[in-house]
C-alpha cells in the first residue's frame, strides 16, 4: 500500500465485540476510549455502525465508535482499548478478584470482605500507618475473564488493600 487518505475530523474507532457480548449492544451506547499514546485520558464516543457479520476465524463482529472530541495528534491507524457501557450502576466499585477475601471453601457474597484503612490522626499514625479493618462487602457482577468483581459497600475515597 502506498497510502492512506484519511480525514481527521471524522475519525471513528474500528473495534471488535465478541460473540457472546453481541446480545448486550446496540448502536447508540456510550463507549469509552483510551488510547494507547495519551493512556491516561478517556474519550467518550459512541457505538455507531454493527457490523452484522462475524469473522468466523475471531468469532467477534466489527464496530465502529464515533467519538465526541477528536484530538488533534489523533492520526489513522492508531491503537486503543474500547469499553462499551452496557449498564450504569450507583454506587457500585469494580475491584480485583484477589483483593476479595472470601471464606474457605465457599463464594458467598454474604460473607464477602475487603481490607480498608480505617481513618486514623495522631502521630502513631504517621509513624506505622492506619490500621486496616475488614468490611463486609456485597458482590455482583464478576467478570473472571478480565480479573474484577462488583463490588458495593466499600466506602467512596477507600483505600483497598490485598488479604492478609
Amino acid at each position: 500500500m502506498l497510502f492512506v487518505v484519511a480525514n481527521e475530523k471524522s475519525l471513528r474507532v474500528r473495534a471488535t465485540v465478541a460473540e457472546e457480548d453481541m446480545p448486550k449492544i446496540s448502536e447508540g451506547q456510550q463507549v469509552i476510549v483510551r488510547f494507547n499514546a495519551e493512556s491516561e485520558k478517556i474519550f467518550m464516543g459512541t457505538l455507531g455502525k454493527i457490523v452484522p457479520q462475524m469473522d468466523s476465524d475471531t468469532k467477534s463482529f466489527r464496530v465502529y465508535i464515533d467519538l465526541k472530541d477528536i484530538p488533534s495528534w489523533l492520526r489513522s491507524g492508531m491503537s486503543c482499548e474500547t469499553n462499551i457501557i452496557i449498564e450504569k450502576k450507583q454506587n457500585a466499585m469494580l475491584l480485583p478478584l484477589e483483593v476479595i477475601d472470601l471464606p474457605q471453601g465457599g463464594a458467598s457474597s454474604k460473607e464477602a470482605g475487603v481490607y480498608i484503612a480505617e481513618p486514623c490522626t495522631g502521630l502513631l499514625c504517621k509513624w506505622i500507618g492506619s490500621p486496616l479493618v475488614k468490611k463486609t462487602v456485597r458482590l455482583g457482577i464478576m467478570d473472571k475473564s478480565n480479573g474484577v468483581v462488583e463490588v458495593y459497600g466499600v466506602p467512596l475515597g477507600a483505600q483497598v488493600f490485598y488479604p492478609q
